[in-house]
């Protein structure tokens, strides 16, 4: 990759040497391109990343949609798209600003939320139905969340 951007570096140090009229301005110029060339790779790079993690972000959706009711382990959907840990918490927060754990999180309150909206089932019912087995740790990480506790959002969406 550098084969493009040495030339330049090379006319640049004969235009140096050389005593010509508008020298300044041939280097300021021959400058410019470097940085158009630099530029360009970098743009190119970083598309072909954003895509790639734009379509690995697509992918947790789905893995989330599919495993949320009984897998909360940020590490289970790591493992799921073939990559680390450290590199899924790399792609949330570069495309999402958040941690997979909030990831996780936030697609369990939005489904909590919509069962909290049809009165056929306790807030113990749906505890359990999310995959929590202690009720109390739901209701705190539901109101940690939500910002009231499960009885209180159902109450203020019934109103």
């Amino acid at each position: 990759e550098t084969k493009m951007i040495v030339p330049y570096f090379s006319n640049i140090y004969q235009e140096y040497q050389e005593n010509r009229i508008m020298k300044q301005d041939k280097i300021i110029n021959l400058l410019d391109c470097i940085h158009v060339e630099i530029a360009r790779k970098y743009i190119e790079n970083n598309v072909l990343e954003t895509h790639s993690y734009n379509s690995k972000i697509k992918d947790l959706s789905s893995l989330l949609d599919q495993y949320f009711w009984t897998e909360k382990a940020p590490s289970f959907y790591a493992s799921q798209l073939h990559i680390t840990l450290k590199h899924l918490n790399r792609i949330c927060n570069e495309i999402l600003k958040k941690t997979t754990t909030q990831v996780i999180t936030d697609r369990i309150i939005l489904e909590a939320k919509r069962m909290l909206m049809n009165k056929k089932r306790t807030v113990n019912e749906i505890a359990s139905a999310l995959g929590f087995d202690d009720y109390s740790y739901f209701v705190r990480l539901f109101k940690k969340h939500a910002g009231m506790t499960p009885t209180a959002f159902r109450v203020s969406k019934m109103s």
